[in-house]
């Protein structure tokens, strides 16, 4: 390859390599924390009820009230 060409190719990689990598950019700046919200139909005495409430006491505990 000639040098002109060999610098189109790398220019080429080389857009493509930022290209790749600019939509997760902001993944990498997060600086708040992540919030969950959880919601469910089911009548209060419901056994998935009770069991969703007892999960989200262990979410809770694991991230520490986070």
């Amino acid at each position: 390859m000639k040098m002109k060409e060999l610098e189109i190719v790398f220019l080429i990689f080389g857009l493509c390599g930022i290209g790749f990598a600019f939509p997760f950019a902001p993944a990498f700046a997060q600086t708040k924390p992540i919030e969950l919200s959880y919601s469910i139909f089911f009548p209060a005495p419901h056994k998935n009820t009770v069991l969703a409430g007892e999960w989200a006491k262990e979410v809770e505990k694991r991230t520490n009230g986070g």
